[in-house]
């Protein structure tokens, strides 16, 4: 076999020394991140935006995009013992076939040279290039069998290191994603305390210049760049919000009344939207002090279901009857514009009163994910529960989260 500027594969750099380098690059640009910006970021696009940008994406071969070319060539025999040469020294060459079989690529070029944390003997050889692979073997008197042959073996070769390799990505990005989201979580709570630190000293506070150190230039780019969340850059100020804790316990109340009220099905049957929000207040009330409303004027209009505390909006809520995705998304929108820069906790209380519950269930997650408002899907133990982030279009980096509740209550 004659490979022109072939070079060996998967052995010149350590994949693991490269991977631990590029995460601990990673870590240090969220540490240098401008603090106020940061600050004023939204943590699910700052977790979204670190991640996207510095995972590695799989390597892809594209098998059914394989081609293949003939040439005319010129094989130096000078080395092969069962010849007649009288001068080896010298290249010796005699009319022959070259055949190269392309594979294209997607992935980090890089990547194809570096030594994964399992290891084989006699890694393959192939001429790389930005987008492809090409395999060459040259001879006399070629034939399909013996071309195929070779191909195939060669070909399997690769395909069983870049499992090795793949193997430590996979790992690499799942660190990732847990390493990264550590690191914001800590890194906001340290700069909180020092804000918190800063105020109660009692004194003038400094003036703060917008510095932003982030850069991405020492890591390679991938076709969609990924944007910074666009944060503004001055002094972050402090919000009330509620303690998840707290809100938890708010949709656990909830869900506990509704399912009484599944329950008992002919007691409520005829209620309406209004007369069904009333069922939660009771109960809410008893947990805070009478501080829970309903039809409250809040933002620019009437909220079902809203709990303050002095001037702080802590939880909004809708209750409405399942009417299909054109009133749902309604709701959404309805929500919205109900909250403050103050209100980052809220839920809509869906109530069905048609027979395929399932059904209704099914589409809550499509729904909202359709809404420009999506942000984020979180994880929610409960089958009739769900649970978003999402956003106001004035205001992206506030996050406002969004339960989505859903309870059958047959007319």
């Amino acid at each position: 076999m004659n490979y022109n500027s072939s070079r060996v594969l998967f052995s010149d750099l350590d994949l693991s020394d490269y991977l631990h380098e590029r995460l601990d690059f990673v870590l240090r640009e969220i540490e240098n991140h401008s603090p106020d910006q940061f600050l004023n970021s939204s943590i699910h696009d700052l977790e979204e935006y670190y991640i996207s940008t510095y995972e590695i994406e799989p390597f892809e071969i594209h098998e059914d995009q394989i081609v293949a070319e003939v040439q005319d060539t010129k094989i130096d025999v000078s080395q092969e013992s069962g010849r007649y040469i009288r001068d080896r020294s010298q290249p010796f060459y005699i009319p022959g076939t070259l055949t190269s079989i392309e594979i294209p690529y997607t992935g980090i070029k890089e990547l194809l040279f570096m030594r994964a944390s399992t290891i084989s003997l006699a890694p393959p050889t192939a001429r790389v290039e930005q987008n492809k692979l090409i395999f060459r073997t040259a001879s006399q008197n070629p034939s399909n069998e013996d071309i195929q042959k070779e191909f195939n073996s060669w070909f399997n070769q690769i395909k069983k290191f870049l499992k090795y390799t793949e193997k430590d990505i996979d790992g690499y990005n799942q660190n990732l994603r847990t390493q990264v989201k550590q690191k914001i979580k800590h890194r906001r709570e340290k700069l909180l305390k020092d804000r918190e630190l800063e105020s109660s000293l009692g004194f003038p506070l400094k003036k703060r210049r917008g510095n932003n150190t982030f850069t991405t230039k020492l890591i390679k780019k991938k076709k969609i760049k990924p944007s910074i969340p666009q944060a503004s850059n001055s002094a972050y100020e402090p919000e009330p919000k509620i303690q998840d804790s707290d809100y938890n316990l708010i949709l656990d109340i909830i869900d506990k009344t509704a399912i009484m009220l599944e329950r008992s099905p002919s007691t409520f049957k005829d209620m309406q939207e209004e007369q069904l929000r009333d069922q939660f207040l009771v109960p809410l009330n008893s947990h805070f002090e009478g501080q829970a409303t309903g039809e409250t004027f809040n933002a620019s209009g009437k909220t079902d279901i809203l709990i303050r505390e002095k001037d702080k909006c802590l939880f909004i809520a809708e209750c409405k009857i399942w009417r299909g995705k054109k009133y749902f998304l309604e709701a959404i929108d309805q929500l919205l514009s109900y909250t403050t820069w103050r209100d980052s906790k809220t839920s809509i209380l869906i109530f069905n009163r048609n027979k395929d519950f399932t059904s209704v269930i099914d589409q809550i997650p499509e729904i909202v994910k359709e809404h420009d408002s999506f942000k984020k899907e979180l994880s929610s133990t409960k089958e009739n529960s769900f649970k978003f982030v999402i956003a106001k279009e004035s205001d992206p980096n506030r996050d406002i989260y969004l339960s989505v509740l859903v309870f059958n209550v047959p007319s």
